[in-house]
């Protein structure tokens, strides 16, 4: 398989033949001068630096002649590819890429639609796609950020911040993402309705933001949730039953684990999840601990009271709380998991519950994720 590798400079000057000495000025340019992949087998690889913003109408592929199976990859860098550096994108009220197929992976971009007309960065019926370690930031309403509407999607070390609509809709396998928003613009979901599984994801939220609307058949674990300043939106909402949520640590919503009762859907397990400081640890968004929690659709591990044995109400907080929960490079000591309950009590195979996993032996102060938390440079 060869690929095909181009770069694109927003401070050139336009009129390049995407070579590194002489770049494409914009994606624009881009798509409209690419040769495509040097095989029917093979990629595109973009490196792309600098910033641009779309024009109004958004990205024209028409022009593009392998659009319909682009095997793409484009990949944000500062001065040497592949240092981490993003490339910057304002979506401008615009949906990019607009009509592009499967096999598209996103790399280290900051992507922001600040204006007042709703932009969806990709909406999509895709498959084999991949978002990795991109910013999100200053979405407007209506303007979802991510829309993948099949399978075989992975979305892994992302951030997401102040985004006044969903973050995630659709099929994805989402893994170790920072969610946060200061009550300035309220995230309507983090993430919402089947996704194939999220785990080891943070996130720090207020006002009425909710994290997890889950549709059916997904997994969640090993994740953390923390709502500041009395929050009124919930942690995980188990909408449509057939789920897992495993080994999660969740301190100040309204609702932890909002469990509803979904006629025809096979029963979810819930287990080994530590709450402390909600409003409702359990409930189906009225009542606490409802009726069908134990003898309907639900079936929760332990006795057939409240929580059970497997699960757990906390009497302090489960995080250290150490520095800002919004400095990148101090999340990890603001959530490392603290000796509260069974916490620290070996869920899955590792050293803790929640996004953070402690090193070998546990209950120590030195701590390090299970994959890379430290995202959305």
């Amino acid at each position: 398989m060869s690929r095909t590798v181009e770069y694109v400079d927003t401070s050139a000057a336009g009129g390049g033949d995407g070579s590194e000495s002489d770049p494409y000025d914009s994606l624009q340019e881009a798509i409209d001068t690419s040769s495509g992949p040097a095989s029917s087998f093979g990629a595109v690889v973009w490196l792309c630096k600098g910033s641009e913003t779309l024009d109004s109408g958004g990205i024209d592929w028409t022009s593009c002649s392998w659009r319909t199976a682009p095997k793409l990859l484009i990949m944000g860098y500062e001065s040497t590819p592949g240092d981490g550096g993003l490339y910057g994108i304002n979506m401008n009220g615009t949906e990019w890429p607009s009509n592009a197929d499967n096999m598209i992976v996103f790399h280290s971009l900051s992507v922001t639609n600040p204006g007042t007309t709703a932009g969806k960065f990709f909406s999509q019926s895709c498959y084999h796609s991949a978002i990795i370690n991109c910013h999100f930031s200053d979405f407007n309403a209506d303007g979802n950020v991510v829309e993948m509407d099949q399978g075989t999607n992975y979305i892994t070390g992302c951030s997401f911040t102040d985004i006044d609509a969903k973050c995630i809709t659709g099929k994805a396998a989402v893994d170790s993402c920072f969610f946060y928003n200061s009550g300035t613009r309220e995230i309507t979901d983090c993430i919402n309705e089947e996704p194939t599984w999220v785990t080891n994801c943070l996130f720090s939220l207020d006002g009425a933001t909710n994290g997890i609307k889950g549709g059916s058949g997904s997994s969640y674990f090993n994740n953390s949730f923390f709502c500041d300043s009395g929050g009124t939106g919930y942690a995980i909402r188990d909408y449509e039953g057939n789920n897992w949520i495993h080994s999660n640590v969740i301190e100040g919503f309204s609702v932890g684990l909002r469990l509803e009762n979904y006629a025809y859907a096979a029963k979810s397990v819930v287990e080994a999840n530590s709450l402390y400081n909600c409003t409702m640890d359990v409930g189906d968004g009225t009542t606490a601990s409802p009726a069908n929690l134990t003898s309907g659709q639900w079936r929760i591990i332990g006795d057939s009271g409240g929580l059970g044995q497997a699960n757990e109400t906390l009497s302090n907080s489960p995080f250290a709380k150490s520095g800002s929960a919004t400095s990148w490079s101090n999340r990890r000591a603001y959530f490392e998991p603290q000796d509260e309950g069974a916490v620290l009590g070996g869920a899955l195979n590792g050293n803790s519950r929640g996004a953070v996993q402690l090193t070998s032996g546990g209950g120590g102060s030195s701590v390090i994720p299970a994959r890379p938390i430290q995202i959305g440079a």
